[in-house]
């Protein structure tokens, strides 16, 4: 359960907050008890995504990976795997209004952990690997009423945006942000919001500072959730 680093504050003469969760960071899967199969992501789109949110008032917790940042006045979470981020999701998510789902989460893990270390010695190794749980698509189809979901979609540029749409239909998503692979542990993005019914909008300029996207981002995601979770979209 989430660790209460702070919240924002909730005034008694107007509606409570939004209450937003924002999942961010790598997963490591173990393949034995020393190595893992991860990813190099670093968390800190989804660290400024959960900034920009609460800086925007939100109520906001953060749940977050291997090595990722925590984030100023919220509520704090960790996973390594992929099994603990659902876990972690499953529970605090009934709780919020809104979803945005960064986690850059493994497709695959182990289909076992070896005990120990493995060798060198023992010469060439063959790992069979399985698919994990698709999270976002779980989140999303069981929502409740009020509320909204954001996802992300990392490809190649020639694949984005057809990539970026098969994964909202797929995943079930309000709006997902697409991303070309080079955006992966960069300083800045270049990013796109796509939106369920075929909106779309882009940042003036083109490749910004991660920051900077995050709270162009926020001002384009919040009245959205806001109007699903007063039942208006």
């Amino acid at each position: 359960m989430p660790t209460d680093a702070g919240s924002a504050s909730t005034s008694h003469h107007g509606p409570a907050p939004l209450r937003a969760l924002v999942a961010f960071g790598p997963t490591h899967e173990p393949i034995d008890d020393v190595r893992f199969i991860g990813n190099r992501s670093s968390g800190r789109m989804g660290a400024a995504i959960a900034a920009a949110l609460r800086a925007s008032g939100c109520a906001v917790t953060v749940v977050r990976g291997p090595g990722a940042p925590a984030v100023e006045g919220c509520a704090d979470a960790r996973f390594t795997t992929a099994a603990d981020l659902l876990a972690a999701l499953r529970s605090a998510w009934p709780e919020h209004d809104l979803l945005v789902m960064a986690a850059a989460v493994a497709d695959f893990r182990p289909a076992s952990r070896q005990s120990g270390k493995m060798r060198r010695e023992s010469g060439a190794q063959a790992l069979a690997l399985v698919p994990t749980e698709d999270i976002l698509a779980g989140l999303a189809g069981s929502r409740r009423p009020g509320q909204y979901v954001v996802g992300f979609a990392l490809e190649r540029p020639e694949e984005l945006a057809a990539s970026a749409l098969a994964k909202l239909e797929r995943k079930r998503a309000d709006a997902i942000v697409a991303n070309p692979l080079e955006t992966m542990d960069a300083a800045d993005v270049d990013g796109r919001l796509l939106f369920a019914g075929g909106a779309a909008a882009s940042p003036p300029g083109g490749r910004m500072a991660k920051d900077r996207f995050a709270h162009w981002l926020a001002a384009e995601i919040l009245p959205r959730a806001e109007a699903r979770r007063r039942g208006e979209g």
